[in-house]
């Protein structure tokens, strides 16, 4: 088992399908604001672990790229992966509203 995946398999899939479901406004200000990546107009949660998070970003004229960012601190337990996810968006809209 790859060491960065710390929790389980069906933890990730839950995470990644509600992300994607429900809070796409949320990753998008994560990339325009804390990546710095202006032009993107939709976001898909791809991977996660306890070290980083990937993101494949969608903007005008299908322009795509896979985006990561690793974490100030890993990640250890599954239910620090929600108040970081929450503070990342807080983050990005703190950093957009500038």
């Amino acid at each position: 088992m790859d060491e960065n995946l710390a929790f389980p398999p069906k933890f990730y899939d839950m995470v990644i399908e509600h992300m994607n479901d429900d809070h796409r406004p949320g990753m998008i200000d994560i990339a325009r604001g804390i990546l710095g990546k202006e032009w993107v107009e939709d976001v898909e949660l791809l991977h996660f672990d306890k070290v980083q998070i990937q993101f494949k970003a969608f903007g005008e004229n299908g322009k795509e790229e896979v985006l990561e960012m690793v974490y100030d601190t890993p990640l250890e337990k599954p239910n620090q992966v929600r108040p970081l996810l929450v503070q990342m968006v807080k983050d990005a809209k703190e950093i957009l509203n500038k």
